[in-house]
């Protein structure tokens, strides 16, 4: 309403391929959209003090995490632990298309994980 003094209650900023942190409750938070192409994959990696949930918007492929392997697709969610290996392979004819979601687990000592 005109006249009246209100604080922004929402923080908005457009992604353009990157990663973004926000501290949020005393954790680290990134978002990110990726497009993988066909027969393309992510690089093996790990997050010593954060776990991990992708969201696959559209497409399919082979999650790899640890020793283990699984086929996903369009809607399938995938929770990784922290310091679990991990990687995502495009083994479609069309692009895979997915959201990633990073939360820090703080460490013993206190101090977080910085991507």
């Amino acid at each position: 309403m005109e006249g009246e003094n209100h604080e922004k209650a929402m923080f908005v900023e457009k992604l353009r391929g990157g990663v973004n942190l926000r501290e949020c409750a005393s954790r680290i938070v990134a978002i990110y959209e990726t497009t993988l192409p066909s027969g393309q994959s992510i690089q093996p990696h790990y997050h010593p003090d954060a776990e991990e949930l992708y969201y696959l918007l559209s497409g399919n492929g082979l999650m790899h995490i640890g020793d283990e392997r699984s086929e996903v697709e369009s809607r399938d969610e995938v929770y990784i632990p922290p310091d679990k290996g991990h990687f995502l392979s495009n083994t479609s004819a069309e692009d895979l298309r997915f959201l990633t979601l990073t939360v820090c687990v703080p460490r013993a000592e206190g101090i977080p994980y910085i991507l």
